[in-house]
């Protein structure tokens, strides 16, 4: 097995590093994904020596575009669509592979980076109005489950209270979802928000009520003292 290894370590990454570059170059992909992809190479991925090898290579690729560019795998694969749909490529091999990779190097962003990441190419207030209201609906930024609906709900409402309004559609797009999970998402804040302003109103309200108990039990008292005194 060892052996086998060493040939495929040495007699392909050659060829694959080639592989890489005709991609990158077909796809216009910048400098720093190529280079990311032919980084990967070195990951022993050996179990995965009997697929396909353009889905192993596309894999790699896919991922690198994820990780680079800080897009959802969902919508980097959707730059090959045509391929997924022509036969070529054979998605469901390629998303066992990229999840691989990802058990592999162990990189996997809080949903706090994820917002910074996302938002931050709109603009540092919209990063600052995302994380007031992830506090708000009671969202841990440095958790790792990250709901693309919700992130994206976020983004969007985010953009919108800093005046930078953009469509549900676009930051569908943007997530790799499409326009009714963005909406969703944007309902679902809605209605925590909602319901947290209700619980503070209510908290309030029954402070309110202890307060006023308190006082008209205190008078109640102060005017008894004057009729026993009377």
């Amino acid at each position: 097995m060892d052996e086998e290894k060493n040939y495929y370590i040495k007699h392909k990454r050659k060829e694959f590093e080639k592989i890489i570059d005709d991609i990158a170059n077909k796809y216009a992909l910048i400098d720093s994904v190529r280079d990311y992809a032919k980084q990967l190479l070195h990951i022993p991925l050996h179990g995965y020596m009997r697929v396909k090898k353009v889905d192993y290579i596309f894999a790699l690729v896919i991922f690198a575009i994820s990780e680079v560019e800080g897009i959802p795998v969902k919508r980097a694969l959707n730059i090959f669509e045509k391929s997924f749909k022509r036969g070529i490529l054979d998605k469901r091999t390629i998303m066992r592979i990229i999840r691989t990779i990802g058990t592999y190097i162990g990189r996997k962003r809080t949903i706090g980076e994820y917002i910074e990441l996302m938002g931050g190419r709109f603009g540092e207030d919209v990063v600052v109005e995302a994380k007031k209201l992830m506090e708000i609906i009671g969202i841990n930024p440095n958790s790792f489950s990250i709901n693309l609906s919700t992130t994206a709900g976020l983004l969007y409402l985010s953009l919108l209270k800093c005046g930078k309004k953009k469509t549900e559609v676009e930051i569908g797009k943007l997530f790799g979802i499409s326009m009714v999970s963005v909406r969703n998402g944007i309902h679902n804040i809605i209605k925590k928000i909602g319901e947290k302003c209700e619980a503070i109103f209510y908290e309030e309200e029954k402070r309110d009520i202890k307060h006023e108990d308190k006082i008209g039990g205190q008078n109640t008292m102060i005017e008894q003292e004057q009729e026993d005194e009377a």
